[in-house]
Protein backbone atom coordinates (compact mmCIF):
# COMPACT_ATOMS: atom_id res chain seq x y z
CA UNK A 1 0.00 0.00 0.00
CA UNK A 2 2.89 2.39 0.75
CA UNK A 3 4.19 1.87 -2.79
CA UNK A 4 0.87 2.87 -4.26
CA UNK A 5 0.75 5.99 -2.12
CA UNK A 6 4.30 6.86 -3.19
CA UNK A 7 3.45 6.30 -6.84
CA UNK A 8 0.37 8.48 -6.53
CA UNK A 9 2.39 11.26 -4.89
CA UNK A 10 5.03 11.17 -7.63
CA UNK A 11 2.40 11.35 -10.34
CA UNK A 12 0.77 14.32 -8.59
CA UNK A 13 4.09 16.15 -8.28
CA UNK A 14 4.92 15.47 -11.93
CA UNK A 15 1.56 16.88 -12.95
CA UNK A 16 2.10 20.06 -10.97
CA UNK A 17 5.55 20.51 -12.48
CA UNK A 18 4.26 20.07 -16.01
CA UNK A 19 1.45 22.53 -15.31
CA UNK A 20 3.89 25.19 -14.14
CA UNK A 21 6.17 24.60 -17.19
CA UNK A 22 9.03 26.99 -16.53
CA UNK A 23 12.74 26.23 -17.10
CA UNK A 24 13.57 25.22 -13.49
CA UNK A 25 10.83 22.64 -12.97
CA UNK A 26 12.06 20.56 -15.89
CA UNK A 27 14.84 19.22 -13.66
CA UNK A 28 12.26 18.54 -10.95
CA UNK A 29 10.18 16.64 -13.50
CA UNK A 30 13.23 14.64 -14.59
CA UNK A 31 13.97 13.79 -10.94
CA UNK A 32 10.35 12.78 -10.34
CA UNK A 33 10.45 10.61 -13.47
CA UNK A 34 13.58 8.87 -12.23
CA UNK A 35 11.98 8.22 -8.86
CA UNK A 36 8.83 6.95 -10.52
CA UNK A 37 10.85 4.56 -12.67
CA UNK A 38 12.70 3.32 -9.58
CA UNK A 39 9.45 2.82 -7.71
CA UNK A 40 7.95 0.92 -10.65
CA UNK A 41 11.01 -1.34 -10.75
CA UNK A 42 10.76 -2.00 -7.02
CA UNK A 43 7.06 -2.81 -7.29
CA UNK A 44 7.76 -5.26 -10.13
CA UNK A 45 10.43 -6.96 -8.04
CA UNK A 46 8.14 -7.20 -5.04
CA UNK A 47 5.33 -8.70 -7.10
CA UNK A 48 7.59 -11.28 -8.81
CA UNK A 49 6.62 -14.68 -7.31
CA UNK A 50 10.00 -16.41 -7.21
Amino acid sequence: MDGLIGYRSLVAVAGRVVASSSAGPKQVLADASDRLAGLAMALRELSDPR
